[in-house]
Formats: C-alpha cells, sequence, structure tokens
C-alpha cells in the first residue's frame, strides 16, 4: 500500500466493517424475531381464566346441540358436527397442565366422552336405515346412556282376557271423550310429560349401577362388561367393536378378536387423553394396560372355551362354587399384576390425590 492510499484504505476497511456489523445486527434481529414467534407458537393458546375456560367448552357444546336438533343432510353440515367434536377433544389437550389437574381430568373426561357420544349420534346419521319418524336429537341422546337397561320385560301372562263388546264401546268411548276433550297441544304435552316420568322412573329405579363389586369378578369379560364402568361401554362398542364387525362382517373370529381390542384401544384413547390433559406427558402405558387386557380377555376365553369344549372341565362343574373361588382369585391375581401399568403415570405427580379429591378431600396432599 503506497503511503497517499493509507487514507482511502481505511476509509474502505471502516466503511466493510460497518456494513458487516449491520448485517450482523440484522441476521441478530431475524434470529430474535423467529425466537420469539416460536415461543408465541409454544405458548398458544393464551391462558384464559378457567371460568372463561369452562364456558367455551359449554359454548362449542351448546352450538352442537343447537346444530344437532334436525337430521343433518349436507356436507357441510356434518363437517361443522365433525369439527365441533373435534374441538370438544383437541381444547383440554392444547391447555394441558395449564390448569389445576382436578379440572382438566373433569374436562378431559366429560368432553371425550360428549365428543364420543356426537360421533355415535352421527355415525346413525348415516345410517341409510334412519327415518324422519325414527330421529332423536343428539340432545336426547346425552340423557341415554345404557338404553338396554332402560327396557323393563313385561311379565307374560298365561292366558288372554276375553273381551266383549261392552268393554269395547266403553274403551272407544271413553278414547272418544277424551280425544275431543283435549286439544292437540295439550295431548303432546300430556304425552311429553309422560314420557319424562317413565324415563325417570327408569333411571333411577332400574338403572344398572356403573360399579358393580368389581372386586369378586371372576373372568375379564365380567369385569369390563358388567362391573366396571358399564356406563361407558356403548361408547367403547359403537366406536370400537362395531366398526371392526362391520369390517370382517362374517369371519366371527376376527370379529371377536380385532372388536374386543379395538374397543379397548378406544378406553386407551380416553385414558391416554386424560393423562395428557392433566400433566402433557405421553408416557403410553394406558394403552398398553388396556391392550394387554384385551388380550387377556381373549386368551382367558379361548382357554375357557377349550376346557369345556373337550369336556376337561363340563357345564356342571363350572359353574360351582370350587370353579367361582378358583376364578375370582385366578382374575384378580392377574389384575393386581397389571394395575401398575394403569397407576404408574398418576402416582409419578405428586398431585394424584387430585383425581379423588374432586369430591372427597379439599386439601392437595403429596405423594412420593
Amino acid at each position: 500500500i503506497r503511503s497517499w492510499d493509507i487514507p482511502q484504505y481505511l476509509t474502505s476497511f471502516c466503511r466493510d466493517n460497518n456494513v458487516q456489523h449491520d448485517v450482523t445486527n440484522e441476521s441478530i434481529k431475524l434470529v430474535d424475531t423467529s425466537i420469539s414467534s416460536w415461543k408465541e407458537i409454544k405458548d398458544f393458546p393464551p391462558i384464559i381464566s378457567p371460568l372463561a375456560y369452562q364456558l367455551l367448552m359449554i359454548i362449542i357444546l351448546l352450538i352442537s346441540i343447537a346444530l344437532s336438533f334436525n337430521l343433518p343432510t349436507t356436507k357441510i353440515h356434518f363437517f361443522i358436527l365433525y369439527a365441533l367434536a373435534f374441538l370438544q377433544i383437541l381444547i383440554p389437550m392444547l391447555y394441558n397442565s395449564k390448569y389445576h389437574c382436578s379440572l382438566q381430568a373433569a374436562s378431559s373426561v366429560v368432553n371425550f366422552v360428549i365428543a364420543c357420544k356426537l360421533l355415535i349420534w352421527l355415525k346413525k346419521c348415516h345410517s341409510s336405515n334412519t327415518q324422519k319418524s325414527e330421529f332423536n336429537s343428539f340432545f336426547s341422546t346425552l340423557f341415554i346412556w345404557r338404553p338396554d337397561a332402560l327396557k323393563i320385560n313385561k311379565p307374560g301372562k298365561r292366558y288372554i282376557d276375553q273381551i266383549t263388546i261392552k268393554d269395547y264401546l266403553v274403551n272407544q268411548g271413553q278414547h272418544s271423550v277424551s280425544k275431543i276433550s283435549k286439544s292437540q297441544s295439550q295431548s303432546i304435552l300430556s304425552s311429553k310429560i309422560q314420557e319424562f316420568k317413565e324415563w325417570l322412573i327408569l333411571l333411577l329405579f332400574y338403572t344398572k349401577v356403573p360399579l358393580n363389586f368389581p372386586f369378586i369378578s371372576t373372568s375379564p369379560r365380567d369385569f369390563w362388561s358388567r362391573r366396571w364402568h358399564v356406563v361407558l361401554r356403548e361408547i367403547f362398542v359403537d366406536l370400537g367393536y362395531d366398526p371392526v364387525k362391520s369390517l370382517f362382517g362374517k369371519h366371527k373370529k376376527f370379529v371377536k378378536i380385532f372388536g374386543t381390542l379395538s374397543a379397548f384401544f378406544v378406553s386407551g384413547l380416553l385414558h391416554e387423553h386424560i393423562v395428557y390433559c392433566m400433566w402433557g406427558t405421553r408416557p403410553g402405558e394406558q394403552m398398553i394396560f388396556f391392550l394387554s387386557h384385551g388380550l387377556l380377555l381373549i386368551l382367558w376365553e379361548v382357554v375357557e372355551g377349550f376346557l369345556v369344549g373337550n369336556g376337561i372341565v363340563i357345564n356342571e362343574v363350572k359353574d360351582s362354587w370350587g370353579i367361582w373361588l378358583f376364578k375370582l382369585v385366578l382374575f384378580n391375581t392377574i389384575a393386581i399384576f397389571t394395575i401398575p401399568l394403569f397407576m404408574e403415570p398418576y402416582l409419578r405427580k405428586d398431585s394424584f390425590v387430585c383425581m379423588i379429591q374432586v369430591g372427597l378431600f379439599h386439601n392437595q396432599i403429596g405423594l412420593s
């Protein structure tokens, strides 16, 4: 560099450094912007008050009810209802671990079950056999959890009462007078009141209990079908077992195997949803627990069918007290060894007590 070029060189050098400095600043700004935008995505959705959170879920439910009083006839109508069912499952997942675990547990169970009821209702609406006269709104299905339990078998008579002309005329006269004296609106109202009374009586006095002494179960089917959470059985059968049944058709063995596993898979999804909504964890142990019990049920019935079918255990003996006690001890022993898979996700958290705190406790107790 010549002496007279030094000032020009220094000027050029400083200018280049300034440009490089500006480029560095711009790159830092871009990195900061990307980091801030990532944080915004990570913090989505924004935290709202617990009351607003519950109101949001109630609003989605009310919209679902309002749009399901009539039978869906267009693809857009079906799409909106499916989207609402998806939102009911998704929103508690987006707010995982952001509220108290008792609130998240209740929101997870209630919204998952309501979404499943909506999906079952939509599945029935897709059926070509659904007629307007037989149509029930989604709102009405929220009050019927076990339709088979709402039916009472009428005691049959051994004889038929004779019907005389006098009885016929008297009954016809009473019916005609009643029909004339009542307006159409009054008769509709009275019939609805009568239906409500019958439904209430059946619900209170003839409905199966949700938990029916599960500790005396003698087989996996006895436990899951008759004694443990019978209320949710309709969901697992309609969304798990029935689709597989329609898929395999006449292949009864495949229907029993894969239908049973599908029903337990839906149950596993429900419990994985609860754990994720409460704490944001995805251990997979709930799914393993329920699928293992599905396999246990299949294996149990295969072995039992083999023993009875080959005469190793005769029908007269299989229901005896000795066999009953043996099956009781065997099933409960197997169940005890599989319970840790179900309980571990809750026991890892200090706030496990919140699961029973909803109805039993008021103070949170830490578990180590």
